[in-house]
């Protein structure tokens, strides 16, 4: 899934890896590219404070219409912007597109994606499995995520197993679509790759920030920490999705990390 950094409107299909140097294109006004950019970035942790600070005592029903509202308008949000190009009548092929730098082949991509993946997941059973749980760093946490998940149904392991596959296959998916290949593109149109992989890095983990601190205490080291691997998992998956041109590679990636975070997620909670 690609679509050209220039143009927001085009296919995800088939089109040119998005690590092409940005440049203005006159298809919509600046102000309107850089309102979209703003509501991009920061929808994500507004909508994650409603549902899961303001509606806390709100009852199941209601908490699971305001997620799930929240999140089909998120993953709405990038669909709308390409539809106004549609709707206007912008051409598909944009003229001002550039030659891209030269891309990483497929088998240097999946060796990052992959290789990424299993660092990360040997750290979170190392560091997590053999050294946080068994000396009860977690339990707090771990008692706080039980009683947030009952409150959703998740109340035996094969519901948190259906779980754990949703947001590792499904859910991964959304957010690649949504952070790699609509919001860091937006910022690219500003911004050099690197710059652009960090800020869209440190926005994906905006939202994950808030819930941490929340189980673990906004004091607490381990929820910083472990934000901070979220922005820096955010701004390996841009750049690597900018050098590869390949949405699934990130996609893949990620989906890795997220079986090992449900993994040692089920010895916290169940």
């Amino acid at each position: 899934m690609q679509l050209s950094m220039n143009n927001p409107y085009r296919s995800p299909i088939a089109a040119t890896p998005p690590h092409s140097s940005p440049r203005p294109t006159g298809d919509a006004p600046g102000w309107l590219h850089a309102l979209v950019t703003l509501v991009a970035l920061i929808y994500p942790v507004l909508y994650t404070y409603v549902y899961f600070v303001a509606a806390a005592g709100a009852a199941q029903s209601v908490q699971q219409i305001i997620y799930g509202g929240g999140k089909a308008l998120q993953f709405a949000l990038p669909l709308l912007w390409v539809g106004w190009f549609w709707l206007r009548g912008v051409p598909r092929r944009n003229p001002a597109e550039i030659e891209p730098e030269t891309p990483f082949s497929l088998r240097q991509s999946l060796a990052i994606g992959i290789g990424f993946a299993l660092a990360t997941v040997l750290a979170i059973g190392l560091i997590g499995g053999r050294w946080l749980l068994p000396a009860g760093y977690l339990d707090v946490a771990g008692h706080a995520i039980r009683e947030k998940i009952a409150q959703f149904g998740i109340t035996s392991p094969g519901r948190y197993f259906a779980l754990a596959i949703y947001y590792s296959v499904v859910h991964s998916f959304l957010e690649e679509y949504y952070w790699r290949w609509f919001a860091f593109r937006l910022v690219r149109r500003y911004s050099p790759l690197i710059p652009a992989a960090l800020i869209s890095g440190l926005a994906f983990a905006a939202h994950h920030v808030l819930v941490l601190g929340i189980y673990f205490g906004w004091t607490s080291p381990l929820a910083w920490l472990t934000g901070g691997s979220v922005a820096v998992g955010g701004a390996v998956w841009a750049w690597l999705y900018a050098r590869s041109g390949r949405l699934w590679i990130a996609w893949l990636s990620h989906a890795l990390i997220d079986l090992g975070v449900f993994a040692m997620g089920y010895g916290m909670i169940l």
